[in-house]
């Protein structure tokens, strides 16, 4: 006997807060909602939802070290700060070398292709759809190896490093390290082509240890000029 359609009811507000979730998020990783504190009355006012899925979101946001709630004050968003960059990248080390050596050796070459075409596509993009790309592209190299447990981590990280990513980016538009950073990219694949886990090793921690070194003297001259 089919489950009663009235399982769908259940189903809504789960989705809603899924929904709010994402908004919310894509907010602070952009900007638009900027470090410090804020209202849940006016983040459900502008949404146009109810307090109780905003209150749903903060609480997942949380877990991800975007917000911290305030009970009956709102929340606070906050502030990108050095010691998330090396947190989060310090983790990604730990991680993304092994399971990029070992995924390289898996990939077919039409695995290759398309990591390729996604490159290519994402040049001159918007930087929602460089951001994806870069996910796609980095996940697409680790996949084969990853177990479920590995995904849900790097997810984890890379979710949290979107902000710091998108701040790299802002910096890098039309400069030469703009070019560098494509170029070196287009290296990595290239690299990653040859399957050679030692090679591919190396090749991800200098990709990660750059990325690093770069955002934390981004973050350093905000201070500096605040």
């Amino acid at each position: 006997m089919p489950p009663p359609r009235t399982a769908d009811a259940r189903i809504n507000p789960v989705s809603m807060v899924t929904q709010v979730t994402e908004r919310i998020r894509h907010w602070i990783v952009t900007g638009e909602l900027p470090a410090g504190s804020f209202s849940i009355t006016d983040l459900a006012t502008r949404l146009g939802v109810s307090h109780i899925p905003v209150r749903e979101a903060i609480r997942h946001l949380a877990t991800e070290g975007l917000v911290t709630l305030r009970p009956a004050r709102g929340g606070e968003v906050r502030p990108m700060n050095s010691d998330d960059v090396k947190g989060i990248y310090g983790l990604r080390l730990e991680i993304e070398p092994n399971l990029a050596a070992k995924g390289a050796a898996l990939l077919t070459a039409e695995d290759l292709e398309r990591l390729r075409a996604i490159m290519a596509e994402s040049a001159g993009a918007s930087d929602d759809e460089q951001i994806s790309a870069h996910r796609q592209i980095y996940f697409g190299v680790m996949e084969h190896a990853m177990t479920e447990w590995d995904q849900r981590i790097w997810d984890y990280l890379f979710t949290a490093n979107e902000r710091y990513a998108r701040f790299l980016l802002a910096a890098d538009h039309g400069s030469d390290r703009d070019r560098e950073t494509r170029l070196m990219e287009q290296e990595y694949l290239d690299i990653v082509e040859t399957r050679n886990p030692k090679k591919v090793r190396a090749a991800t921690i200098a990709h990660l240890e750059r990325n690093q070194a770069l955002i934390l003297e981004l973050l350093a001259e905000r201070d500096g000029a605040g």
